[in-house]
């Protein structure tokens, strides 16, 4: 028998550590100090904006402050392109979101 495909978050949030530099753009929408709180963060922003998130997948990607704090990152991406990172941050803007385009690793 094949094995059972792999559940899925309901979320849709994969916990990732950062990427290397080099590797694209994000749309960075929030920061959070747990990964719980990353996941539920993405539900409300998906639920704000569903024409422009709804059928995306969030990265939550693991990083760290200059104080070594760990924070856990709720980020859209990759994108190959600044423009496009900046053009789906510019229309989350418009919709009253906040929001920042990083390079990936950052």
């Amino acid at each position: 028998p094949s094995p059972a495909p792999p559940a899925q978050d309901e979320a849709k949030a994969a916990v990732i550590p950062a990427k290397p530099a080099g590797e694209g753009w994000r749309v960075q929408l929030a920061s959070y100090t747990k990964p719980e709180q990353a996941k539920k963060g993405w539900q409300e922003l998906s639920a704000a904006a569903p024409e422009l998130l709804a059928d995306r997948e969030p990265l939550v990607e693991e990083g760290q402050l200059a104080d070594q704090t760990t924070v856990w990152r709720l980020r859209m991406g990759p994108y190959a392109a600044y423009s496009e990172a900046a053009g789906l941050c510019e229309k989350l803007k418009s919709r009253g979101l906040d929001c920042y385009v990083a390079e990936a690793g950052s």
